[in-house]
């Protein structure tokens, strides 16, 4: 019934559908207005007249162009916003869903628990000697023996577990007093600076640098234009540093190469979905889960080379971050 619930509630509705299609419609005559803007810019280029008339058409066709663009852009919004709420309240059934799946799987591991431990009991009262043909006192002094025998064979495999486990953490921590090898300063000045293009781009997203608004960044000056450009330089910048440490720490082994590694997975995740075209709620939710990302990897490792404060970062979540200067 769970599982039936949860498969249910992860198909996309028929109104989600019909909605995203009107959007990719928009989308579509966004696309063709800028087919029409490019050609009407070659043409008039050709055009044997003097250079001031030139620029003068062409300056004419880009305003043309992008008021049209910015007019799809109001059509587009309510739609979105449409999908948004019929996306959150996918999502919340998902979750309730799922989490009815977990409540019916934990039920199904209680009961398998309940009978391992009862055929544990037994095989431990046929071990201790519990029989039949004595006496009810006889019998009970015998299951009282065998219970208290049982309990400290139980409480022997509890030491030994423990034993082990603590081997395996203090192992974990060994190679994480490399941690101080992992980056260089250089690499964490890098790094400040690119939480701060993070903080920088936050504000500057609307309506007019992505979502429909991101078809003006094919138009040199405008804001959409300028925004593009600095988030293409914050991928690239984090492609080669954040990334690339991650990737090297995460062969160090342990604790930290363990969130190097998860990291790493969750930052490439993010920095290979965000796209101007993803309207403002998304790209700022993309926006955020990159910045948090790398917020916590610098934290994993400033708490595995030192102990001492450094700078703070507040991710999104509102969880304030250390970092290791």
């Amino acid at each position: 019934m769970a599982q039936s619930a949860y498969e249910q509630s992860q198909k996309i509705s028929p109104e989600a559908l019909s909605t995203q299609e009107d959007i990719d419609k928009l989308l579509e005559q966004a696309g063709k207005i800028d087919q029409s803007r490019r050609l009407g810019l070659q043409a008039t280029s050709e055009q044997p007249i003097a250079m001031e008339f030139i620029t003068g058409q062409q300056r004419a066709i880009e305003n043309r162009a992008l008021n049209e663009i910015y007019g799809v852009a109001a059509r587009t919004e309510p739609l979105e916003r449409k999908l948004g709420r019929l996306q959150t309240a996918r999502t919340s059934s998902l979750e309730a869903s799922k989490f009815a799946l977990d409540r019916a799987d934990k039920a199904v591991a209680l009961e398998r628990s309940t009978a391992e431990t009862a055929r544990t009991e037994a095989e431990s009262a046929r071990r201790f000697g519990v029989t039949t043909g004595l006496t009810t006192s006889q019998q009970a002094q015998q299951k009282l023996e065998a219970d208290r025998k049982f309990a400290e064979d139980k409480r022997q495999f509890g030491l030994e577990y423990a034993n082990k486990q603590r081997k395996v953490v203090i192992k974990e921590k060994e190679p994480t007093t490399r941690g101080a090898d992992v980056i260089s300063p250089y690499q964490v000045e890098r790094g400040r600076r690119n939480l701060q293009s993070v903080d920088e781009l936050l504000p500057r997203v609307s309506k007019k640098t992505v979502g429909i608004g991101s078809y003006a960044n094919l138009i040199r000056g405008t804001d959409a234009y300028n925004f593009k450009s600095d988030l293409d330089m914050l991928k690239s910048n984090i492609a080669f540093g954040e990334l690339t440490a991650m990737r090297e720490a995460s062969k160090t082994g342990g604790a930290l190469g363990q969130i190097s590694d998860r990291e790493n997975q969750l930052l490439a995740a993010a920095l290979g979905s965000i796209d101007p075209g993803q309207s403002p709620e998304q790209f700022t939710k993309n926006l955020n889960k990159i910045k948090d990302s790398i917020n916590r990897w610098y934290q994993a490792v400033g708490t595995s080379t030192s102990s001492t404060g450094g700078s703070t970062f507040v991710g999104s979540s509102g969880t304030t971050y250390k970092l290791p200067y």
